[in-house]
């Protein structure tokens, strides 16, 4: 497919939201080992992928909506700026995710990761906690949200 080429050739990809808060070019970033700059204020909410053993902030960025639609060159041209610290750790943090969520990756972690996930779904405070955990990512970002 034509997208490999383009976001493996990349430093970082746009993952902007669809009808629905989430979108398939996050995984697709993640596969390419792109790092993904997100540009959807519920996803965090909406379509945390295996939650309980990814941190969406350790393999992603995220710009608020607003402030893309604003100033979008302004907000991309932030990245220019980054620190290789910062980018060394997500490009850590893209290739857990790799193995996280990918099945065909040689070392792959997605078996205890469901594991993981549907043990963690069996608590008590399970819906809580994941909200929290959304909303934390949400107030990292500075991405106001009028979603629940």
């Amino acid at each position: 497919a034509m997208w490999v080429n383009e976001y493996t050739d990349a430093k970082f990809c746009l993952v902007l939201r669809g009808d629905s808060p989430n979108s398939h070019a996050l995984l697709r970033s993640v596969r390419a080992g792109c790092l993904p700059i997100i540009i959807s204020d519920a996803y965090p909410i909406y379509n945390p992928a295996l939650q309980s053993s990814l941190d969406m902030d350790d393999f992603a960025f995220f710009i608020p909506e607003q402030s893309f639609l604003r100033d979008p060159k302004g907000e991309l041209l932030k990245f220019a700026n980054l620190s290789r610290q910062t980018i060394h750790e997500k490009i850590e943090g893209v290739r857990l995710a790799q193995r996280i969520l990918f099945p065909d990756h040689p070392q792959s972690l997605i078996v205890p990761a469901l594991i993981k996930e549907v043990l963690a779904t069996n608590q008590p405070d399970y819906l809580s906690t994941a909200l929290t955990r959304a909303k934390a990512i949400l107030v990292r970002n500075n991405i106001t949200s009028d979603h629940p």
